[in-house]
């Protein structure tokens, strides 16, 4: 089985079609020992959870070695349904509801994605590409204010191109502030806050799930993927909670070994 460690530098591109997921949640219905805790119910609409995290998954996503082609016609089809997420009222940010982030928090995550350099620029992937100490890509700044629908900076806190944002470490750090709130945002919807605390069989060693790695998940495999991660997590004959990878098949397997790298490296954080 391909280690963890190496989840961080391989290509993620979502697996189509969701019918395995459903399999998954439907044998899970009739296995008593197989499911997440009643505190932690599944989302009604499972499949509708598992097709917002196909259609995002690759606008999220912001890996170093990532060369993928987004086409400008899908490129656009992802970008109305980010928008239409970002404008939905379920989704109402509340500023005060997350927790405080803590420091330790963004500078691991700015190591992990380039290394605490302000200017670093990826410009695979479509769009932009990823910018800045913490990569973020269009989506991030559609959803934060800082583009518009159709991809052009705002002028939000004097940002209206690329340079600007490269150049504005102070912004840079606002921004991920924003965004970072997002993300908790989409966790509270998808219910999945309440997992924080389960110990979870992984690959490489055992963890637990935290605020910091379910953030850190998020920031890079998305949001939705994030919480289908969690809500496909079963439990052992044990009691043990554990990720069934060889119930799940090419690409998923990628992306949600790339999930639990960031569940585990940022497990720590919480914990001081």
């Amino acid at each position: 089985m391909q280690s963890a460690d190496l989840a961080d530098s391989i290509n993620y591109d979502f697996a189509h079609g969701d019918d395995l997921i459903d399999e998954v949640l439907k044998e899970r219905a009739l296995t008593q020992n197989t499911q997440i805790p009643q505190n932690n119910p599944l989302q009604p609409n499972q499949s509708a959870l598992a097709r917002e995290a196909k259609s995002v998954h690759d606008a999220y996503h912001h890996d170093e070695d990532d060369n993928e082609t987004i086409q400008q016609s899908d490129e656009n089809d992802v970008d109305r349904k980010r928008t239409t997420i970002a404008t939905n009222k379920k989704y109402t940010q509340d500023q005060n509801a997350i927790p405080q982030i803590k420091s330790s928090y963004y500078s691991l995550l700015a190591k992990k994605e380039s290394n605490d350099n302000y200017n670093m620029v990826l410009k695979s992937g479509g769009g932009i590409g990823a910018i800045g100490k913490y990569q973020l890509r269009m989506p991030a700044f559609k959803e934060t204010g800082y583009m518009d629908v159709n991809g052009n900076f705002t002028g939000k806190n004097g940002i209206n191109s690329v340079e600007d944002f490269l150049n504005k470490p102070e912004i840079q750090e606002k921004a991920i502030s924003e965004f970072t709130k997002r993300n908790y945002d989409y966790m509270k919807h998808y219910k999945v806050l309440s997992m924080i605390g389960l110990e979870v069989e992984g690959i490489k060693e055992n963890f637990q799930i935290t605020l910091s790695g379910i953030l850190a998940a998020a920031h890079k495999e998305g949001g939705p993927q994030t919480a289908l991660y969690l809500k496909s997590l079963e439990k052992n004959k044990d009691g043990a909670y554990y990720m069934p990878y060889h119930k799940l098949r090419g690409d998923k397997v990628r992306s949600f070994k790339a999930i639990e790298t960031r569940l585990r490296e940022f497990s720590k954080i919480d914990e001081d």
